[in-house]
C-alpha cells in the first residue's frame, strides 16, 4: 500500500495541455519577462536556477530564486505552472 499524501505538502502541479500558462520549466527569457515583477536579472535568475538545481516542482518552488518571495510570487501565480521535463 501506499501511503496516504501529506494534505500539508504543496502538490506538485504540471501544465494543463494547451493552457495560457507560462511553464516555469520550459520558459525563456522573453516569456519569464512577461510575467508581472519580473524583469531580465529575475529571468536570467530562475534560468541558472533551474540549470543548476533541476526543474521546479510546484510553482511556489520559484520562492527558491533570490529575489523572489511570497509577495512577488503572489503577483504572478495564476500566469505560471511548473510542468515536467
Amino acid at each position: 500500500r501506499r501511503p496516504a499524501p501529506d494534505p500539508a505538502a504543496p502538490m506538485a502541479m504540471g501544465c494543463p495541455p494547451g493552457g495560457a500558462q507560462i511553464d516555469l520549466n520550459r520558459a525563456d527569457r522573453a516569456q519569464l519577462e512577461t510575467l508581472s515583477g519580473i524583469g531580465p536579472a529575475l529571468a536570467d535568475r530562475i534560468i541558472a536556477d533551474r540549470s543548476e538545481n533541476g526543474p521546479f516542482e510546484t510553482p511556489e518552488a520559484v520562492t527558491r530564486v533570490r529575489g523572489i518571495g511570497a509577495r512577488s510570487l503572489a503577483r504572478f501565480r495564476e500566469q505560471v505552472c511548473a510542468g515536467t521535463r
